[in-house]
């Protein structure tokens, strides 16, 4: 059975004098990746909005600070990513918002699946009907 709530994403990160490299591969990552890419939004803006039926993402700050709520059928949580800290993967079924919250704000985002709208639930109730 696939997980119905997010799981914390922990990045591992390699630091030396020169700057910092950090990884997303299959130790990392529960999926292979299909699909890569960023959002960048200014304080206030509200994206997301929408659940994936099939869908797997995996959410990492680049930078700045992004508010990541998330609603399934045991309620909705809040969770912080902030550029340099852990990242969030994202199941089906899981309605999710984003919220940016600094000047400049650039979200990455990975996913198992290519792009199809027929995997987007881009309606609340239809979405609360589904769940």
């Amino acid at each position: 059975m696939p997980a119905t709530t997010a799981q914390s994403l922990p990045l591992l990160r390699v630091c030396e004098e020169n700057g910092c490299l950090t990884v997303f591969d299959h130790t990392t990552l529960p999926f292979a990746v299909q699909r890569v890419f960023t959002v960048q939004a200014s304080a206030g803006a509200l994206r997301g909005q929408h659940a994936h039926r099939f869908g797997t993402q995996a959410l990492v700050a680049l930078v700045g600070r992004v508010t990541v709520r998330l609603t399934n059928a045991r309620g909705t949580s809040e969770t912080i990513l902030v550029a340099g800290g852990p990242g969030m993967i994202i199941p089906p079924m899981v309605w999710s918002e984003q919220e940016y919250l600094d000047a400049e704000n650039t979200l990455l985002v990975l996913c198992d699946t290519p792009f199809t709208e027929a995997d987007y639930i881009r309606d609340l109730d239809e979405f609360r009907f589904l769940m």
